[in-house]
């Protein structure tokens, strides 16, 4: 009688651990989600494409701008998706500034990305949204 009950135990628990890893995968497999189109109100109210490149990594063009000079600059390069954190990491390049920083893109919401700027000690934390 024991015996069923703790088979009966295990096998509910193998059931339930295999439902949260599935559920987990399916999560963490956001993958491109990312893609598309996201407005950028602090980077001169441009628009980014992002798109996935020929060598699996994903980019970020900017496709419309208030400022005709960033039209066709890559802002994303060299950007995968890290399944440990949930997240896309790549390089950011700063226009108006000229410079290349780490980046972390999350995606919040099906219409928020979060983008984490890293240079050295500063950190800048800005949001985009889906077009």
């Amino acid at each position: 009688m024991k015996k069923q009950i703790i088979k009966k135990v295990l096998l509910i628990t193998g059931i339930i651990v295999a439902i949260l890893a599935l559920k987990a995968n399916a999560q963490s497999g956001q993958g491109f989600n990312i893609l598309g189109k996201w407005y950028a109100e602090e980077l001169d109210e441009s628009v980014i494409e992002v798109k996935q490149d020929a060598d699996g990594s994903v980019k970020g063009v900017i496709i419309e701008s208030s400022n005709d000079e960033y039209v066709g600059k890559n802002v994303i390069y060299d950007c995968r998706f890290d399944a440990e954190d949930d997240s896309y990491k790549g390089k950011i390049y700063s226009v108006a500034r000229k410079m290349e920083i780490d980046g972390t893109f999350t995606l919040e919401a099906a219409d928020k990305l979060k983008i984490v700027g890293k240079k050295l000690f500063i950190t800048k934390t800005f949001y985009w949204v889906r077009k």
